[in-house]
């Protein structure tokens, strides 16, 4: 197999993207609840080897001990199927209800030509070329209505939660699917050779890591300021109980010493003060236990409450909200601490319900703690 020298920019992409693949693998495997990193790993994978089939090598090549049909298909459909991932990957990464449509079905747009043109007509006539003008024609239309309503949908959301960030970092994503969906145009029509196109969408997924990652970052945020937040809390809590137990005994030390001043204790009754006050101590013990039997069955809610987040497939964000609605806090409250706007908040609240099947907020956590 030869490589030409131009063709190594796209070899240190593809070795950047293997590390990035097993870094964001690992990453998974310790917060499997992120499902959003678990469609970027996807996504990274699919990349690698669109990188490794279409730019890496240069094909057909009649040294390589492969039929030159095999290495044309090879060569030229892997893209579309990165293509087809990426009315799904735009849906779970934007939070954008409106293309639900084109996340289920829009694949079959763009891989079911690829199949017929790649897998079955250019075997046929053995035309590459006209196998790639033709193949374009139904995932382009495809590709302007999908298109369209996904900045419909950007910009309807935008007008409902006023989130300016998440506005921002949609139309990041958006702007890099274009460029991506056009480079058959640039490779088939414009005449442009395999590794500029490879390098060109290469970019476009550098724009989307981006993203992933700042919202990575954002969200890892929140997570550390709602956990600063339950320590403050928790620590006043400890605070406050310790003022309330030195308080109490206080005044059962009062009490006992006006009792014992009023009902004139000899000094010899000193074994029955001794005996009440080790049944004190007992008492203290025994709310001791009550409370560390308290904090078992806390420690077994929770490990219950992150299986069944699990179980029903809900996002760290998700998570985040729902442990806030279960504290007590109101949407408006929720949406401050996490830094987004209370419609986005309900919005979350009504993706919950779907995914758990539930219709109030009161069978959410029951259903989840």
């Amino acid at each position: 197999m030869r490589i030409p020298v131009t063709h190594w920019v796209i070899f240190v992409i593809v070795i950047v993207e293997i590390v990035m693949f097993c870094n964001q693998t690992l990453s998974y495997l310790a917060r499997p609840h992120e499902k959003k990193r678990l469609f970027h790993i996807i996504l990274i994978g699919l990349l690698i080897l669109y990188n490794i089939a279409e730019t890496l090598f240069v094909l057909p090549d009649k040294i390589i001990p492969i039929p030159i049909v095999i290495q044309g298909i090879l060569s030229e459909s892997f893209g579309y199927f990165v293509t087809a991932y990426i009315p799904f990957y735009s849906y779970k990464t934007m939070d954008l209800t409106g293309i639900r449509f084109h996340a289920r079905y829009g694949f079959l747009f763009i891989v079911m030509p690829a199949i017929f043109f790649f897998f079955i007509w250019y075997p046929i006539h053995e035309d590459l070329l006209l196998a790639r003008r033709y193949v374009y024609i139904i995932p382009g239309i495809y590709g302007i209505w999908a298109l369209s309503a996904t900045a419909i949908d950007i910009f309807k959301k935008y007008k409902a939660d006023k989130n300016k960030i998440d506005f921002r970092e949609r139309l990041c994503i958006f702007v890099a699917v274009v460029f991506w969906c056009t480079q058959p145009l640039v490779g088939a029509f414009g005449g442009a050779e395999k590794w500029i196109v490879g390098v060109f969408g290469n970019i476009n997924f550098l724009i989307l890591n981006a993203m992933f990652i700042r919202q990575t970052v954002r969200s890892s945020k929140a997570e550390y300021l709602q956990l600063q937040e339950s320590n403050t809390t928790l620590e006043e809590k400890i605070k406050e109980g310790t003022k309330k137990i030195k308080q109490l005994a206080e005044e059962i030390e009062t009490t006992f010493i006006n009792l014992a001043r009023e009902k004139k204790i000899p000094s010899e009754s000193t074994d029955s003060i001794d005996k009440l006050t080790h049944d004190m101590v007992n008492l203290f013990a025994i709310k001791k236990v009550d409370d560390s039997d308290s904090k078992q069955k806390e420690e077994i809610t929770l490990n219950k409450f992150e299986q069944n987040c699990s179980k029903y497939g809900l996002t760290s964000r998700e998570i985040n909200i729902v442990r806030l609605i279960n504290d007590g806090h109101s949407y408006k409250k929720i949406g401050d601490m996490l830094f987004i706007s209370e419609p986005t908040v309900k919005k979350h609240v009504q993706n919950m319900f779907l995914k758990v099947d539930v219709s109030n907020k009161v069978q959410l956590l029951n259903r989840l703690f």
